[in-house]
């Protein structure tokens, strides 16, 4: 492990660009009006998991900040959120899927590039580099899984709207997010920090987030109404 760089309080706020900070305060937000709105009305699953997960997004991103002032190197956290990331998404889908051989299939599909994603942050990319293996396994399970919940809400429809639907928005997210993310890590060479690359990073993220959100005032709303 590189020797850290000491990091105070004054130098982590004044180093944190106007985007990155807006993003923050946003998850933030989303996370903690979430989570008060989800202790006082309850949601069911897996909807009861999205406030706990936009504050554990702001955790990591913080830290994230943080390694690359400290160590100028802010891939160690990005490998142990992307582990957590698969979870979340395992959890996600296994409760929105009606049909048990899928529900079956997302659960070992999920623990299969769990366990190769954990080899691959110890034994290949290490820490310090970017996790491309495990950002490779969630786009595949991300992109996957919406597609074909998709195609169940399409075989299936509810009483409500497609867009009062929680799930359609996280469905769109994945997709939008991981379709445009995937190929803007792959050239990610091109530009340094600050350039339109990593704007567009950040620009994303929010989107993803920002549909999550929606997706959990559209599950209180609709089960409030």
């Amino acid at each position: 492990m590189p020797t850290p760089n000491p990091v105070d309080l004054e130098r982590y706020l004044n180093t944190l660009s106007t985007q990155f900070s807006v993003y923050l305060a946003l998850l933030l937000i989303y996370g903690a009006v979430g989570l008060i709105l989800s202790k006082k009305d309850g949601l069911q699953k897996p909807y009861n998991l999205l406030a706990p997960y936009l504050l554990l997004v702001f955790l990591f991103e913080a830290l994230a900040h943080y390694f690359s002032l400290a160590y100028r190197n802010n891939a160690p956290p990005y490998h142990v959120f992307s582990w957590m990331q698969l979870c979340f998404f395992g959890y996600v889908y296994y409760h929105s899927f009606s049909e048990t051989k899928r529900k079956i299939a997302v659960f070992w599909v999920v623990v299969m590039l769990l366990v190769l994603s954990i080899c691959a942050s110890f034994f290949v990319h290490r820490f310090w580099q970017f996790p491309k293996f495990n950002l490779l396994s969630l786009t595949l399970v991300a992109v996957s899984f919406s597609l074909f919940h998709f195609k169940e809400m399409l075989q299936y429809p509810g009483q409500k709207s497609l867009v009062r639907e929680p799930m359609f928005w996280i469905n769109t997210a994945h997709l939008v997010f991981f379709g445009l993310s995937f190929f803007i890590w792959e050239i990610q060479g091109i530009g340094g920090r600050g350039s339109w690359v990593f704007k567009l990073i950040f620009s994303v993220n929010l989107i993803m987030y920002t549909a999550y959100f929606f997706a959990l005032m559209n599950n209180r709303f609709t089960k409030s109404a």
